[in-house]
């Protein structure tokens, strides 16, 4: 046989505190605003050498451009370097709107002066070629392997008239025994100057073409680089692409097939394809460099030709002309003005630079507004774009509103009404009440939405305060632009009706059928009269008698048994007027029913091995269909812990005999505080004969047959009961006593899936609820439940 141990807390819950908090809530108001973001918005103002593209929220607000069909750039986007947009009039209503912020999102692209690099590695020369002609030079250069400067001299070169060298896609240089510097243009056209060194200026004449694989755009290249060697047949080209690839054209003179496609990487982080100004390869060093805007280069120091990917991977720094700008940036500034007529605007306002919301309209207040962006780009072949644009303003005008209060002067108990018709242009948000009625004179708050230009709001309030107080009300109207405005009202209560404190009752562990004392202290600044006692302890608020009292302070006082079921939350009040017929009531107190009793069910998991430290099995219980046992419960609390094997039936004393002891259910009573209850213990048991249990059950513990144990039903079959033992372990002398305070122990038996109040189970059993505080001192407060399984 095995008796399993588990422990079980029991908390009850006495009281329920009920808290009532007064808060004040505030409305968070947005700033109202106009954005322009759709294709519809923008389409509502005017463009000047500007466009849209796009629709909805993809929309953008660019630079004008023409598709190019001449010699240079054929069929690339040539857009205007300037261009401005201004936006439809925008209209807030009011006079007096208060215009504050304005914000916009804008793509500005970055361009370069510099615009192509290209080295002679025979006559250590290398070149960063500028826009405006120039060339930057460094005269002892041969390699891409170390930081380095092009600020030795400045020369120039020039173009084929007509040609632009906006049209530029990158330069390179065939530096074997034939030199010649190449300057390839967007349209597929190359420039070409006989070129030893950088000495001398460079004159580029038309020389041939270059073509490209389908899906590739010039417009997408950034760097040109010729890999040379003595044979021309055997030197390779390469063009490099944004997109991360470059192809590659199988000679170092043109014409140049770009046909094969591979692709390099960027590995130092931070570098982006769309910061590059330009490529070149040194063919002493086997280097090849790509240069960014931020002033460095990166390179592959170990590329002999175009035959494979390629990883730039080591940074270096690249020092330009002081004058030289290699971040060019396209911009987008706006101007704003205002009016109160839209004849008659404010002069544009200076222009605006800070897009991030934090940029203030100038202009002050007025009813319309409009904005004018301002375009710039320095390539002709890049535009800024403008994506959407926010103006914040608000209203200073406060809603209006006719309030009113229906009765001045009222007395207590009576209900008035405070109400208001309310209207404001801009819209309506939410009215507020506030009166100063609670106890403790604290604020209290009535929040409701309202909105269109037209409402209402009204608010009841039931007088509850003394004769001759004063109560403040304040009615606050909101608008959507978080214009405020209040009203206030004063009143003076007529009747002050008696004062209460401390209502209480005389115990805080109520069981059911327990008589409780209530009471409350009364004062008044004049002769008390009466008082009633109101509770719903019998299912339903119910009056009891009228009770004089009088003086100008007293108690009042109620005592009652409390019928109520267990768990039941029971609330009561006192109520009392004075001899001017002034009332008053206590706030509703509220407390539990705590049960007697606590009644436990379920099923026994009867899968259990018992094994020896070799993993040996010596007796084991699996689940089955016919599971045995008992279920015992005791106080955690023992005298020297529970010896299975003395249990007796309570009633019983220990000697050979057996003798009945009539007086042992009345013991437990007292030990558990019981004696008074009409369920309790001796009550339960008993049938009314002193020391007659009422039904008698044998249970076979631990193997030993233990008779005649007092049971009663657990809940309202027998198919459950639950009996008394007693540890006569615990006894000095030969019967439980009130004085050695033996162990019990509350017992049901295992039945197979029987049924029971609450379904079928395996156990039911009933214990009193004091049980957990059976032993003092209760060191833990808890009960402990065993199971036996047989």
């Amino acid at each position: 046989m095995k008796i399993s141990n588990v422990k079980i807390k029991i908390m009850v819950l006495l009281l329920f505190l009920v808290i009532i908090i007064s808060i004040e809530v505030k409305s968070i108001l947005l700033a109202p605003f106009f954005n322009d973001t759709t294709e519809v918005d923008f389409g509502q103002g005017t463009l000047h050498l500007t466009n849209i593209t796009g629709s909805d929220v993809g929309t953008n607000v660019t630079l004008n451009f023409t598709v190019n069909t001449g010699n240079m750039s054929g069929g690339h986007n040539l857009y205007n370097i300037t261009g401005n947009f201004t936006s439809r009039i925008f209209d807030s209503g009011h006079t007096n709107s208060v215009f504050d912020k304005i914000a916009w999102t804008s793509t500005l692209p970055n361009t370069s002066d510099a615009i192509g690099f290209a080295m002679h590695t025979g006559a250590r020369d290398v070149g960063v070629f500028y826009r405006n002609g120039s060339i930057g030079t460094n005269l002892n250069q041969r390699a891409y392997d170390a930081s380095f400067a092009f600020t030795d001299s400045l020369r120039f070169y020039s173009i084929p008239t007509g040609w632009s060298r906006d049209d530029i896609i990158g330069f390179g240089w065939d530096d074997d025994n034939s030199p010649n510097l190449y300057a390839l243009f967007r349209n597929g056209s190359i420039a070409q100057s006989s070129q030893a060194d950088l000495t001398t200026d460079a004159v580029l004449t038309s020389t041939s073409s270059f073509t490209i694989l389908g899906g590739f755009n010039t417009s997408d290249v950034i760097g040109f680089a010729v890999d040379t060697v003595s044979n021309p047949t055997q030197g390779t080209s390469a063009l490099f692409f944004k997109n991360g690839s470059y192809l590659v054209a199988p000679t170092e003179s043109p014409p140049f097939a770009f046909s094969t496609v591979r692709a390099f990487t960027l590995s130092p982080s931070g570098f982006n394809t769309v910061d590059v100004i330009g490529a070149d390869a040194s063919n002493f060093g086997n280097d090849v460099a790509m240069f960014f805007r931020n002033g460095s280069y990166v390179a592959n120091t170990a590329t002999a030709d175009f035959s494979a990917d390629i990883s730039f991977s080591s940074v270096f720094l690249a020092t330009y002309h002081s004058d030289a700008n290699i971040t060019e940036q396209t911009n987008i500034s706006l101007q704003t003005r205002v009016a109160n007529d839209t004849n008659f605007f404010t002069d544009w306002s200076s222009f605006y630079i800070q897009s991030n919301g934090t940029q203030t309209i100038e202009g002050g207040n007025g009813r319309y507004i409009q904005y004018r962006a301002v375009f710039y780009t320095p390539d002709k072949y890049i535009t800024p774009s403008l994506e959407n644009v926010s103006l914040n303003y608000s209203d200073l005008k406060v809603p209006d509103v006719n309030s009113s209060i229906n009765n001045t002067a009222p007395e207590y108990g009576e209900i008035i009404n405070l109400s208001a018709n309310i209207s404001d242009f801009s819209g309506l948000s939410f009215c507020q009440f506030i009166d100063n009625q609670s106890t403790d004179g604290a604020r209290r708050f009535f929040n409701y939405s309202i909105g269109g230009q037209n409402d209402r709001c009204s608010q009841n309030y039931t007088v509850f305060t003394a004769r001759g107080s004063i109560i403040n009300f304040s009615l606050i109207v909101n608008d959507t632009y978080n214009n405020k405005n209040q009203t206030d009202f004063i009143i003076a209560i007529s009747g002050i009706p008696p004062r209460w404190q401390n209502p209480e009752i005389n115990d805080t562990n109520i069981e059911q059928f327990d008589f409780v004392k209530f009471n409350a202290t009364w004062s008044d600044n004049i002769q008390l009269s009466g008082y009633f006692f109101s509770t719903n302890a019998t299912g339903k608020w119910t009056n009891m008698s009228n009770i004089s009292f009088s003086g100008s302070q007293n108690e009042s006082n109620f005592t009652m048994q409390i019928n109520a079921s267990p768990y039941a939350v029971v609330g009561w009040a006192f109520y009392a007027n004075d001899t001017s017929n002034n009332f008053n009531a206590t706030d509703v107190q509220t407390f539990a029913v705590v049960p007697q009793y606590h009644t436990f069910y379920g099923d026994v998991q009867s899968d259990i091995v018992l094994d020896t430290y070799q993993n040996i099995s010596i007796i084991a219980w699996f689940n089955s269909s016919d599971v045995k046992g008992n279920v015992y419960i005791t106080d955690t609390d023992t005298l020297n812990g529970i010896s299975w094997g003395s249990l007796q039936a309570i009633g019983k004393d220990k000697t050979a005999a057996l003798n009945d002891v009539t007086d042992d259910w009345e013991d437990i009573d007292t030990l558990l505080g019981m004696t008074l209850f009409n369920d309790s213990i001796n009550r339960s048991f008993i049938n009314g004969t002193r020391g007659f249990p009422k039904n008698k059950t044998n249970f076979v513990v631990q193997g030993k047959l233990i008779e005649n144990v007092s049971t009663i039903n657990s809940t309202n079959t027998s198919n459950f009961v639950t009996g008394i033992l007693w540890d006569t372990s615990d006894s000095a002398d030969a019967q439980y006593d009130v004085l050695e305070i033996e162990d019990v122990v509350f017992v049901t038996k295992v039945n197979n899936k029987a049924l029971g109040f609450y379904g079928n189970y395996h156990y039911e059993i009933k214990i009193p609820a004091r049980l957990q505080r059976y032993r003092t001192p209760n060191n833990q407060d808890s009960a402990t439940f065993y199971v036996e399984l047989t």
